[in-house]
């Protein structure tokens, strides 16, 4: 859901949607090496904080249960991209012709 409505902020803010595509699927990409990397390179560990993957980590999901702050995270990450595309796609102009 987080890349769904970076997508959906990007394309309402540009108004194209292969462009909000691509930016959005290089940026999951990037979320994604970044988290991967960090479990063999410890000074990238820090920065996997910074990606959305850090906080679902399906297989502690599966053994422990849902972490309550790595949803809160999650939740206001997805949410806050939400209202950011809900403000700009209100305010692009929409002229005829």
């Amino acid at each position: 859901m987080t890349f769904g409505t970076l997508a959906f902020a990007l394309g309402s803010a540009t108004g194209k949607r292969g462009t909000a595509a691509g930016i959005a699927s290089a940026v999951a990409v990037a979320a994604y090496l970044l988290n991967t990397l960090a479990m063999f390179v410890d000074w990238i560990e820090t920065l996997s904080l910074a990606s959305p993957f850090h906080y679902n980590n399906s297989a502690a999901v599966l053994i422990d249960g849902l972490a309550p702050m790595d949803a809160f995270v999650l939740t206001c990450l997805t949410t806050s991209l939400l209202l950011v595309a809900i403000v700009t796609f209100e305010r692009r102009d929409m002229g005829v012709g």
